[in-house]
């Protein structure tokens, strides 16, 4: 998929992993309270969530390297397979992780976040975190409690993130691509 995306929207890969530059879905609103907004860590694969506490979302892929960065889409090589990162929804962050990948949540106030199976849980001021990991498929979610985080992190399992990811890019990187056509 990885490859189809590259072919697809050649001005769209590339991109810099910068720290600190904002990704969100572009409809989300920063000053809501069921919204996620993110920037990129320290190292790649690495999301700082920004809300009323910070919390940091860390992927774990053998050897990722970055091919396709933009403000609300990330795609990566892995050792171990192919990694996206992108939104369904402003409240929910979809991805795959490779076949031995790894996904989790943490607060970065030391204030602990609760794992029930398949679920990672953590408070928000005034919402809650879910995220979910389902083989190399997760969601991270914002709800206004846990069960509406919970709801929505388990839905985004069953979403096809690639797909929403190529979506995403021919908004992005369309206009582009049939200005391209056209000559």
């Amino acid at each position: 998929m990885l490859d189809h995306l590259l072919t697809a929207f050649p001005d769209c890969s590339g991109g810099e992993w910068t720290p600190g530059q904002a990704f969100a879905d572009p409809q989300a609103v920063s000053h809501s309270d069921d919204v996620l907004i993110a920037e990129l860590g320290g190292r790649p694969l690495d999301l700082v969530l920004r809300g009323l506490r910070s919390h940091r979302l860390e992927l774990r892929a053998a050897m990722a390297e970055p091919r396709i960065v933009t403000r609300d889409v990330i795609a990566a090589s892995a050792r171990d397979g192919e990694v996206v990162l992108t939104w369904s929804a402003p409240h929910t962050l979809v991805g795959t992780i490779g076949a031995i990948g790894s996904a989790t949540l943490s607060d970065l106030d030391g204030t602990p976040c609760t794992r029930r199976g398949p679920l990672t849980l953590c408070e928000d001021g005034s919402g809650v975190l879910a995220l979910a990991v389902c083989g190399p498929l997760f969601a991270l979610a914002r709800g206004v409690d846990a069960d509406a985080a919970r709801s929505r992190a388990l839905a985004g399992v069953t979403s096809m993130p690639w797909q929403q990811a190529e979506s995403r890019l021919a908004l992005f990187c369309g206009a582009s691509m049939a200005e391209r056509r056209e000559v």
